[in-house]
């Protein structure tokens, strides 16, 4: 809070009048009548929020949890990289398995090539991302489409999210329904004995641009609980199965069929992707 990157509240620029406020109060009583009908459902549950967080909390020991971060206010000697590269060092250390859920991910060559050196010396790679069709972000997906096949022959697996995902309704909270499932959690579990949690996807933008932070948890009974978790989604009926046919070409595959181009939601996103595609923002997004 005390970087110069931070602003307090008062420091806001003055000319916004009480006819603003007054508008902006206006607007949030309107939503809020509005939703009323659902809110009034979701605050009539019988089991409490607290008690439900309750269920779900797990014991950790003392030192278990390790906090990174990166630096809001870099110099040239302290860039925005300490998140991802203590990231990058835990995954270097897996003997046997890694896998991750980030629904941005745009590896470039050097990562492809880092994953293969995993893969060489024997570790598991498994990594579930957004399909075109459940990302909300279509400009990642159009950094991602030129290294699949690269990723998926240099031994990484890889599972793409399907919208219409058979485990779509365990992951809402009624009465609110999703016209469709999306990722955005960024888990890595690290051989079922670590966990980091966070903010990173692993793109450009992340590495290089944004300030992130994480913690990381050592223990067993939770890395074993997130990586099921996470190995239930990559299921064919939850998620595409990317492959490399003998032809060369990426192929889609579920429990049901394959297909030959990528599953998207509509031309428009498709289009959407095409265009976006030929721009040079790569190392942007």
């Amino acid at each position: 809070w005390e970087s110069p990157a931070s602003v307090v509240g008062a420091a806001f620029d003055e000319s916004v009048g009480e006819t603003d406020l007054l508008a902006t109060r206006n607007l949030v009583a309107q939503q809020l009548k509005k939703s009323a009908p659902t809110l009034k459902t979701v605050f009539a549950e019988t089991e409490s929020w607290d008690e439900r967080l309750r269920s779900i909390s797990k014991p950790l020991a003392e030192g278990a949890i390790g906090v990174t971060c990166d630096t809001p206010d870099p110099s040239p000697d302290t860039e925005r990289t300490q998140v991802i590269e203590a990231l990058r060092r835990a995954v270097e250390s897996a003997k046997r398995d890694v896998v991750v859920i980030t629904p941005f991910f745009v590896p470039s060559d050097v990562d492809i090539e880092w994953y293969q050196r995993l893969v060489d010396r024997g570790v598991r790679v498994r990594v579930l991302t957004n399909s075109l069709a459940s990302n909300q972000g279509t400009i990642s997906n159009s950094g991602l489409k030129k290294q699949r096949a690269k990723l998926v022959n240099a031994g990484v697996e890889l599972h793409e999210l399907r919208t219409d995902a058979a485990a779509k309704s365990d992951w809402e909270t009624q009465p609110q329904i999703g016209r469709y499932l999306g990722l955005h959690a960024k888990l890595y579990v690290i051989d079922r004995e670590r966990v980091f949690l966070g903010s990173v996807n692993l793109d450009p933008r992340s590495k290089f641009i944004n300030t992130e932070m994480g913690v990381f948890i050592r223990n067993i009974d939770f890395a074993e609980e997130a990586a099921d978790a996470i190995v239930r989604l990559m299921g064919s009926d939850n998620s595409w199965r990317v492959e490399v046919g003998p032809d060369e070409r990426v192929r889609w595959r579920s429990d049901t069929e394959t297909l030959r181009r990528q599953p998207a939601r509509g031309p428009r996103q498709r289009v959407a992707d095409w265009f976006l595609g030929l721009m040079p923002i790569r190392d942007y997004i």
